[in-house]
């Protein structure tokens, strides 16, 4: 069965990018070279992955990446939190079942 991510990544700005992928490492690396999303520009650069949640749909992918986007920093941060702490997806009191919770290390090699 294919995987899906949904994914956060701090800027250099310290602003947060939420997308998802089949690759993270791949979607990394397209982002630090500019090509895929206009929010990373030569001033704003990816820094660091904040969180990754693994999903096995592809829907429920795209779902939560438009729910997490719609989120205030400060809610975004909450989420983030609990994921963390609770191993608990759990976006505008909506829980996710998610395969796999955690902080992907950056691999640019």
């Amino acid at each position: 069965m294919k995987q899906y991510f949904v994914y956060i990544i701090e800027a250099s700005d310290g602003s947060w990018y939420t997308g998802f992928t089949i690759d993270l490492q791949a979607r990394f690396k397209k982002h630090v070279i500019g090509k895929g999303a206009k929010y990373f520009t030569k001033t704003r650069q990816p820094k660091r992955f904040v969180i990754a949640f693994e999903i096995d749909s592809t829907n429920q992918a795209m779902a939560i990446e438009w729910q997490i986007k719609q989120l205030t920093r400060a809610n975004k941060e909450k989420v983030v939190k609990k994921a963390i702490d609770e191993d608990i997806l759990l976006v505008n009191s909506t829980m996710y079942r998610t395969i796999q919770i955690f902080i992907p290390e950056v691999d640019l090699n």
